[in-house]
Order: structure tokens, then C-alpha cells, then sequence
């Protein structure tokens, strides 16, 4: 390792150059979008089989603090590349004061977890967004599944948006309502086209996951409404899958998902009425990744 000395004036020196070219605190975070949300919430419940009380406090009601929040942090970095960081905290897992398993305790060690965190590329002239990186899948078969990958967005058509993308990994353990399935483990290729035409709007989609399924989907509603008293919303939705010929080995089948929904607002007054179906009689399947 090389040893460099400066002398008092060429220390000063360097020092002036380097404040000459430094950021202000001011610039540095002016181009930074700071949102979040926070919440709590206060469970008191028990489970009762027969005669049997569970996660009850000596047959008593179980009574948990829930905290869950998240800040994003937005940066542009120039005109074209923004970072995206995702902070959350979420003590769903900590037991609460009257637990029948531990003490009650408050956990003081455990810190903010990198929820997302991605690179995003936008092109104004084609209007196209390139997404890299840990981010929330958001297709039609997840809730708020987090996954590793990348997106392709372009709006280049009013009132349409396209879209590609690809994940090869997906926060099966962290989330908890992936299916046991090995499909929660594969990587997921697909595609998209959302359209907005107010007061119609659809969606598109297919995808496939790697040696497990060919999946498909698709969403329409129109709303209408009459001398702006009544205001109604008609909803359908069906998704199906086509499974690998090998997991009829595992006592699977192809599948399917329909529903539709009606919503309505009279007045003060608003209701919603709809019907659901999903899967095969005697039969095991499965309709979404989570």
C-alpha cells in the first residue's frame, strides 16, 4: 500500500475541491418523493372447536398489537433512471400480551425490512418505463406479492397500456399465502394490455409459469348511471390455466375462475351483489399463484 503525504496547503487545497463539487443537503433530496402509510390495529379473538378453546389466554379471548407501516423513498437520479427503495415494518408474527404460548414481549431488535427496491429507465419519446429489480408483481393472479425481476410498461395509445414481464423468484416464505405448490418456486414469464375507455375498461393476460402452467385471464367492466341519482358498475372476471401434462401425476387438472359483480350507489345507499365460482368437482386445482 502506497503512502501519500500532502503538505498543510495541498490538504486545504483538496479540501476546497472537494466542498466546490460537493451537493447541498437541499439539492440532494428535492428530486426525492417521500410517501407511506401506517397502521394499527388491536385483535382480540379465540378459537373455539367444540369444547376446545385455542390461542385463547385461559379460555379467554386472545389479545394482539398489530403494527404494520412502510415509507417509499422515490429518487430521480436523471432525467431518465429513478431508484425506488421501499421500507416496511410489520410485527404480524410477534405474539401480543396474553398469548398462551410466551410472555407477553415487545420487540425492540427488529428493524425495518427492504421491502422493494428497483431501478426504473423511462423513455418519454416512446413512452416506455423499463423496471429492474425487487418490486411488487401486481398481475392479475397476486395480491402483494414481492418478487425479483423486471417489467416492461408502454402508453404509447391513450387509453391503453401495455405490458411485459418476468420474475424468477418470488417472497414465497415471507408472505404466506402461497400455495405449497412447487409453482410458488418458478419463474413467471407474460404479458398484458390494460384499456381505459371510460366508462368501459378491460384487461388481458397471460403468462406462464416455468414447467407448471400456461395461465390466462381476463377482466371487463362499464359503468352507467342515470340522472346522476343512481350510479351502477358491472364487473366479470375469468381466469384459467392450462397445467403441464406431468402434473396430472400429482392429482391435478386444468381450472378455472369466474365472477361477476354488480355495484351499485342510489343516493346515500350502496350495495354490491355478485357470484363466484372456481375449480373442478372431485377434483384438486389450482387458479392463482397466492
Amino acid at each position: 500500500m502506497k503512502l501519500v503525504k500532502l503538505s498543510l496547503v495541498a490538504a486545504l487545497a483538496a479540501g476546497a475541491f472537494s466542498a466546490a463539487n460537493a451537493v447541498s443537503l437541499e439539492e440532494a433530496i428535492k428530486d426525492i418523493e417521500v410517501s407511506g402509510m401506517m397502521r394499527y390495529r388491536f385483535e382480540s379473538d379465540r378459537l373455539e372447536q367444540g369444547n376446545t378453546v385455542s390461542n385463547g389466554y385461559n379460555g379467554a379471548k386472545e389479545n394482539r398489537h398489530r403494527f404494520k407501516s412502510q415509507i417509499n423513498f422515490k429518487a430521480a437520479l436523471d432525467d431518465n433512471f429513478k431508484a425506488f427503495v421501499q421500507f416496511q415494518y410489520d410485527n404480524t408474527g410477534e405474539l401480543g400480551f396474553n398469548s398462551p404460548t410466551a410472555k407477553a414481549e415487545t420487540n425492540t431488535a427488529q428493524g425495518f425490512d427492504v421491502e422493494q427496491a428497483y431501478l426504473e429507465y423511462t423513455n418519454e419519446a416512446y413512452a416506455t418505463s423499463v423496471i429492474f429489480g425487487k418490486m411488487e408483481v401486481g398481475s392479475i393472479w397476486t395480491d402483494d406479492a414481492i418478487g425479483t425481476g423486471a417489467k416492461i410498461i408502454n402508453n404509447s395509445i391513450e387509453g391503453l397500456t401495455f405490458a411485459g414481464y418476468w420474475f424468477d423468484s418470488f417472497n414465497v416464505t415471507d408472505d404466506g399465502d402461497f400455495t405449497g405448490l412447487g409453482i410458488a418456486d418458478a419463474s413467471l414469464y407474460g404479458a398484458a394490455v390494460l384499456g381505459d375507455f371510460d366508462p368501459f375498461a378491460f384487461q388481458l393476460w397471460a403468462a406462464y409459469s416455468n414447467n407448471w402452467a400456461f395461465l390466462y385471464a381476463v377482466d371487463a367492466s362499464y359503468k352507467f348511471s342515470f340522472n346522476d341519482v343512481a350510479n351502477f358498475k358491472i364487473q366479470a372476471q375469468y381466469l384459467g390455466n392450462n397445467l403441464d401434462s406431468d402434473k396430472e401425476k400429482l392429482g391435478l387438472d386444468n381450472s378455472n375462475f369466474y365472477a361477476a359483480q354488480l355495484q351499485g350507489q342510489i343516493s346515500a345507499f350502496d350495495f354490491q351483489a355478485g357470484i363466484v365460482g372456481y375449480g373442478e368437482k372431485d377434483k384438486a386445482s389450482l387458479v392463482v399463484l397466492e
